[in-house]
């Protein structure tokens, strides 16, 4: 009896866990390429939508998205989430890490959204005067 194994496997979404400060800004460049080819995406056409939510309570904390036109350079797959500090700003956990969880969907012109990373956006409290 036979066995035939791959080699190959492609798990989307790719786990990648954030470490923020709270309260400051940071551009996020997110770049989608095939996961077996690594071969960019051309997402000139597509919507790129990150979510974070409350991992207890499921409610959307924070939502960015760059669509058609906004993309750094979308024949290589790339985009730039802009994240602000009052983005960040988070007054309901304010000095203590919290973990959301956040996920970075591609939407095309069909409408069909692919995650392509999720996992733990954790937010850090801004430090105080030394």
């Amino acid at each position: 009896m036979s066995h035939s194994t791959s080699n190959v496997v492609s798990l989307l979404p790719v786990r990648l866990d954030l470490l923020l400060v709270r309260g400051t800004a940071n551009p996020l460049l997110v770049t989608l390429a095939h996961p077996e080819t690594e071969a960019p995406y051309d997402i000139t056409l597509d919507t790129i939508v990150l979510t974070v939510r409350d991992g207890l309570t499921g409610s959307v904390f924070l939502t960015k998205s760059n669509g058609p036109g906004s993309h750094s350079d979308p024949e290589a797959g790339q985009t730039i989430l802009d994240l602000t500090a009052a983005d960040l700003a988070d007054a309901t956990h304010a000095g203590v890490v919290y973990d959301y969880q956040y996920e970075i969907r591609r939407v095309q012109p069909s409408g069909a959204p692919n995650t392509f990373f999720a996992g733990i956006f954790r937010l850090k409290p801004t430090p105080g005067p030394v």
